[in-house]
């Protein structure tokens, strides 16, 4: 049996189907416990962006960075895991499930305040009003 796709979003729980044909909601706590894994992963996908942005500053008082270094290949794994879960979020929304576009954005503000809020705190003199 083949789902016609929705070409708008909607909120729904009944035949909501998540990246592979066979994972398919057909009740609330189905599909809670899929608004909380898409969460989870958008909190992920935050920390690995800053995971990578903070890896070069620690490793280079130490290492040097060469093709095959173990901080590049940990910057390239975290690269990779960001992309596969860039790449599964937008899915989740593609769904078109309201609640699936709603959790991804929720999950990556919420990601973003849990992980930015110390770098944030430090800011860089070129972004500061020059006028004060």
């Amino acid at each position: 049996m083949t789902m016609m796709m929705p070409t708008a979003f909607y909120f729904g729980y009944q035949n909501v189907e998540l990246l592979f044909p066979g994972l398919v909601m057909n009740s609330p706590t189905d599909l809670v416990l899929a608004v909380l894994a898409i969460f989870i992963l958008a909190l992920c996908s935050e920390g690995f962006k800053l995971a990578r942005e903070n890896l070069p500053l620690r490793a280079a008082s130490g290492h040097r960075w060469q093709l095959l270094s173990w901080p590049h290949l940990v910057q390239t794994l975290l690269h990779v895991l960001q992309v596969l879960l860039s790449y599964v979020l937008m899915l989740a929304v593609m769904t078109y499930n309201a609640y699936f576009a709603l959790t991804v954005l929720v999950g990556a503000s919420v990601g973003y305040l849990l992980f930015r809020w110390r770098k944030n705190m430090h800011t860089d003199s070129d972004l500061e009003d020059p006028c004060h």
